[in-house]
């Protein structure tokens, strides 16, 4: 059972409210999704004061953050106004964008890089060589609106031509023509579930891959890579006025050329930068869309 709490607003003290009005007059929004509330306010917190610092963000009103735990709170929080901005890896905003609350707009270089992708990895000692192998099998994906941990693992399943069934725990029973998946709710929780055969297979992406302690590391033998997304992105509300986005798309675009927008990027979950899609926003997504409209 997934936990359940109320939609969080930061502003210098933590507020628990139980409704929420829309965005107020001198009031910007930053949206997050997640299951731990207090370990994402204390992430984006650098963010908020390094947006709070600058003297065209204040003009326009004091930065918060929102935090729900799951992307259907995430459309309606963007639909009712209540949140402004968003980011997130491509396929939940892609979604959001998909449902009208939203438009993509920038990247996001998170882990210092500006793409990633899945690897599936099984136990080296494993019978389980390629994709064809994994019928039968429990697989771990993280949680239900992560890209690398769920989207981008399944959607290259399915578009193998696999059947991918949720269960509702380890001990269910799983087909012979049927490869049958558990959340884990965490990558590292993930590798301990392949490591002691608690799941056949999971699903990380590679930088978290390439980072996993050599001794456990080379306990594993990846047997399948994803295409390459954009690490992550940055949504605004559709309906955000141009003045709004336009500020604060420059404060993100500039951030990286001080020193101290350096060291909040730094400590941003070592974001290297934000920048502008090297190519059209309709090529970048492409590939996303055709992989998120197999994954329903």
């Amino acid at each position: 059972m997934k936990p359940k709490f109320p939609v969080l607003l930061l502003s210098g003290l933590l507020v628990v409210l139980s409704t929420l009005p829309a965005t107020q007059a001198g009031e910007i929004t930053i949206g997050s999704v997640s299951y731990n509330p207090a370990k994402e306010i204390k992430k984006y917190k650098l963010l908020t004061d390094y947006l709070n610092s600058l003297e065209e963000i204040r003009a326009i009103g004091e930065v918060k953050i929102r935090i729900t735990d799951n992307i259907n709170g995430m459309i309606d929080l963007m639909k009712s106004g209540q949140v402004d901005m968003y980011i997130d890896s491509p396929f939940p905003s892609f979604r959001l964008q998909e449902s009208g609350v939203s438009k993509i707009a920038l990247r996001r270089w998170k882990g210092g890089v500006a793409e990633y992708h899945s690897v599936i990895f099984v136990r080296k000692d494993s019978d389980i060589h390629t994709l064809s192998d994994l019928r039968g099998k429990l697989f771990a994906f993280e949680e239900p609106f992560s890209t690398s941990g769920y989207y981008l693992p399944k959607s290259s399943l399915i578009q193998n031509g696999f059947t991918v069934s949720e269960k509702e725990n380890r001990g269910a029973l799983i087909a012979d023509d049927e490869i049958g998946y558990i959340f884990s709710e965490a990558d590292d929780t993930t590798v301990t579930w392949v490591r002691k055969n608690r799941a056949a297979a999971g699903a990380i992406d590679n930088v978290k891959f390439d980072k996993i302690k050599d001794k456990i590391r080379q306990q594993f033998r990846v047997i399948h890579r994803t295409i390459n997304v954009p690490r992550q992105v940055v949504n605004f509300r559709s309906d955000l006025s141009a003045n709004t986005r336009t500020s604060l798309a420059k404060a993100l675009l500039e951030m990286h050329h001080s020193e101290y927008g350096r060291l909040q990027l730094k400590a941003f979950k070592e974001t290297l930068k934000f920048d502008e899609f090297p190519v059209s926003l309709e090529q970048a997504l492409l590939p996303i869309k055709s992989m998120a409209n197999s994954v329903q």
